[in-house]
């Protein structure tokens, strides 16, 4: 199986797989920025990288996976400043927002998976190990490994979820896929079982917590440190809600607050999507708001809600919360929870949580409050202003902090496997 598996994939699924991404680089932007940097990636092939040196190769597909990178490379920095780290990405997303990332010795994107050209990109790099997070694994890169003997691991491991990887044929092309890895660092229990069940048992490692906890914790000891929003907490008089990750209908319900309860609060959203056309819609149904860049310290800014108009400032938003409603969950499902929990504040969002364990884990746990409707997140926020500690939710924080620590653990691996 595993040789027609091979077969299939070297000489005609892996150039299917390049020629489709190709046509559809026509059609989507972001498919369209890949093409063009692998482009020059190639005419501009050169290597920084001391030949002397161990390489340390970490692969994600995209800018969240990264995320949960970044504590493991900063460890290994640290400890390690001797090995050379490279970064490589799938999207393009990724690729442009990490280019100032200091960590890193090289970040390129990761080339078509067709034998040649992975073979190309291995030859430049020349990895001592490769680590991938995640779920990104492609065949080609993986026979790179093996036939170079480069000893490769997959860290916050999850099994393909669809149910196909389930059936036996499912468990067969799963088995082939991950057949080259040394090690399998699965992020639950569920997922090592389903690991052991197609892989040798000494090959797949203990469960361990998603590094993300580790990445989350570093951000809000650097946001208490740098107090980057700050000022909008000095000029607020009232509470402030954050509402993070927002979709149209959780602004609608955000917007249709009664103005009895909206007046007692100042709100702060953060759209999912902040671009031109919808920050256009928000400034239309909240009339009076202000948006983010366009307010500084000296700003007088008064209790107005604020409407984020760009990216990556959600996790710094967090640390001048008193409380924080996550979107999403009226939707295709909530966004990240964790986020704002490791603040320590109470947390709010919609139904659809059945995809998010951590949202699943903290509403059982009931530090996470559940909104059936736009009602339920009106007396949400009404029992928050009648309680006394309005900005006290110990029990989130300590949900995160409970999971930290994995990145040191597999940092213990990636070493001793470098020996």
């Amino acid at each position: 199986m595993n040789g027609v598996l091979t077969f299939l994939y070297k000489y005609i699924l892996s150039y299917i797989l390049v020629l489709i991404e190709v046509v559809l680089a026509w059609l989507n932007p972001k498919i369209q920025e890949r093409r063009r940097g692998l482009r020059y990636q190639r005419q501009s092939r050169s290597s920084t990288l001391s030949a002397t040196s161990k390489v340390a190769w970490f692969h994600a597909a995209s800018m969240g996976e990264f995320e949960q990178l970044k504590p493991v490379i900063e460890l290994l920095a640290e400890q390690r400043p001797d090995i050379q780290r490279v970064v490589t990405f799938s999207s393009p997303s990724g690729y442009k927002n990490s280019q100032t990332y200091p960590y890193a010795d090289r970040i390129l994107y990761r080339e078509d998976d067709i034998p040649n050209r992975m073979a190309k990109q291995f030859a430049d790099i020349q990895p001592s190990i490769v680590i991938i997070n995640r779920y990104d694994v492609w065949h080609s890169m993986m026979q790179c490994c093996l036939d170079t003997n480069v000893p490769v691991v997959i860290v916050n491991a999850t099994y393909p979820s669809a149910t196909l990887f389930k059936s036996r044929i499912g468990k067969a092309i799963v088995s082939w896929l991950y057949s080259s890895f040394d090690t399998v660092i699965p992020i639950r229990e569920e997922e090592r079982c389903l690991f052991a069940s197609i892989l040798p048992p000494k090959n797949v490692h203990t469960a361990l917590p998603d590094t993300r906890y580790d990445r989350i914790l570093h951000i809000v000891h650097e946001q208490k440190l740098k107090q980057t929003f700050q000022w909008i907490r000095d000029q607020s008089t009232k509470p402030i809600l954050v509402c993070g990750s927002t979709w149209n209908h959780d602004e609608l319900m955000i917007a249709s607050l009664p103005e009895e309860l909206s007046s007692r609060w100042r709100i702060v959203i953060v759209p999912h999507e902040p671009t031109e056309q919808h920050i256009a819609h928000l400034l239309e149904m909240f009339t009076d708001a202000l948006l983010l860049s366009e307010s500084t310290p000296s700003t007088q800014t008064s209790n107005k809600p604020v409407i984020v108009d760009s990216v990556g400032k959600l996790l710094a938003l967090y640390s001048i919360a008193d409380a924080a409603y996550i979107g999403g969950g009226f939707g295709a499902g909530v966004h990240s929870v964790t986020e704002a929990a490791a603040y320590g504040i109470p947390v709010a969002c919609g139904t659809a949580i059945e995809r998010n364990l951590d949202a699943r884990q903290m509403a059982d746990k009931g530090i996470l409050r559940v909104c059936t409707t736009a009602h339920g997140f009106n007396s949400w926020l009404h029992s928050l202003l009648l309680e006394q500690e309005i900005m006290k939710s110990p029990e989130a924080a300590e949900y995160v902090y409970n999971q930290s620590g994995s990145s040191t653990r597999i940092l213990e691996v990636i070493l001793r496997i470098l020996g």
